[in-house]
């Protein structure tokens, strides 16, 4: 057990036995870091990214295997388990906020099943009873479980419904220790869990996968790319309704939108600039020329208004939605012309994508959510309320 992790740990309301890795490790810095410096603190101690075990980066995005490693967290490989002392001096580091050990579902195989559950965040659901009781709540909990509102978004983070997100108190910005013992989320969880304060519905852990969410494009070969468009070729009788051919210099190149009847559907209609359509991804070039946005966007783990990117997936996602049509440059989008309004989800926790959600149906007010991701091991009770939220209150397409 180290670092006063607990070896096993249960997922969500599912029931689902995790397993501590001593071996694979989620390490977040205080401040943003980028690959060769994170490669030059790990040098002294033999450790290994992640990443660099699952084959080239290329490889990777092919695969859609890519490691879920963002600018101020990375995942770690160790060669053998871990031993306590590394572990205290790699925490030690005057760079490292904290590390923990991941966590392998019993009911799921390859690096799919591996995720952290964030070390220093509790997410407590509050019963709905007004300001003045959530207030009352949240002293309670600071009080007996030395917890303090999410510095990131406080105490009135309207974009989780009934759910907050509360931080650990620290000890010289490191995970502080009661009676010798380390104090982790894991820990708070399970003290929580036997006995409920009164105003509490429910408390759990933000849990980060290890891999990559993101749903990845497959890799196209030029024979691959000749099959497609020729199946994907209209019928005589459809090819001579089509009247709208954009002039997009790609566009004849995009046998996907031959493939989805894309060109039929234009005669009917294109998008209109009042559309707008939330893309929850890596964030999108906000520069970008082929591409019009709402505003700046929104950053779901920062909580700020800044949709830059955090990766590149972003931006492609918003392309095929919504790159102007007929402007004689890049590529021609199914919904041309339509705004986008840029989403980022730097570290793709499930109270990221819930605030991505909910900040786009209730914030942004979009008529479309666009998600090209999906992971197994999201805690579906905080997810599903932003969803339900969406679609029910808001009327937002999904």
């Amino acid at each position: 057990m180290i670092g006063g992790f607990p070896t096993q740990i249960t997922v969500g309301d599912e029931g689902v036995v995790a397993t501590c890795d001593d071996s694979i490790f989620l390490v977040s810095f205080t401040e943003p870091m980028d690959r060769e410096a994170v490669l030059e603190f790990l040098a002294d101690y033999d450790i290994r990214l992640e990443s660099e075990l699952a084959g080239t980066e290329e490889d990777r995005e092919k695969s859609g295997k890519l490691i879920n490693d963002s600018p101020t967290r990375f995942w770690i490989h160790t060669e053998e388990d871990l031993d306590e002392e590394t572990f205290e001096e790699l925490e030690a580091a005057d760079t490292v906020e904290w590390i923990a050990p991941a966590y392998r579902r019993s009911d799921m195989e390859g690096r799919e099943a591996y995720f952290t559950a964030l070390p220093d965040r509790v997410v407590v659901e509050l019963k709905p009873a007004g300001p003045q009781a959530d207030a009352d709540a949240m002293a309670t909990l600071s009080e007996e479980f030395h917890l303090q509102a999410d510095p990131v978004a406080g105490e009135d983070d309207d974009l989780l419904g009934d759910f907050r997100v509360m931080q650990l108190e620290r000890q010289n910005g490191k995970l502080m220790r009661v009676d010798d013992e380390r104090l982790t989320a894991q820990t708070v969880v399970s003290q929580m869990t036997e006995s409920l304060p009164s105003n509490v519905k429910s408390v759990r852990t933000e849990n980060q996968p290890m891999v990559s969410p993101l749903t990845a494009a497959p890799e196209i070969e030029p024979p691959m790319a000749e099959t497609a468009t020729a199946e994907a070729e209209p019928s005589p009788e459809a090819e001579e309704a089509i009247t709208h051919v954009p002039n997009d210099t790609f566009f004849t190149e995009q046998w996907d939108m031959d493939k989805i009847g894309a060109r039929e559907g234009w005669n009917l209609g294109t998008a209109s600039s009042s559309v707008k359509i939330g893309v929850l991804d890596t964030g999108c070039d906000l520069g970008h020329p082929d591409l019009t946005y709402d505003g700046s966007g929104f950053n779901a783990g920062t909580v700020q208004n800044d949709g830059s990117p955090v990766g590149n997936h972003g931006t492609a996602v918003a392309g095929l939605a919504a790159a102007e049509l007929d402007n004689q440059e890049g590529i021609a989008g199914v919904a041309g012309g339509a705004k986008v309004h840029a989403v980022s989800i730097p570290n793709w926790t499930e109270v990221e994508v819930a605030r991505a959600i909910n900040e786009s149906a209730n914030r942004a007010n979009v008529d479309v959510i666009n998600m090209s991701f999906g992971w197994w091991s999201w805690d579906k009770q905080i997810i599903n309320p932003a969803i339900e939220n969406a679609h029910d209150q808001q009327g937002v397409v999904l």
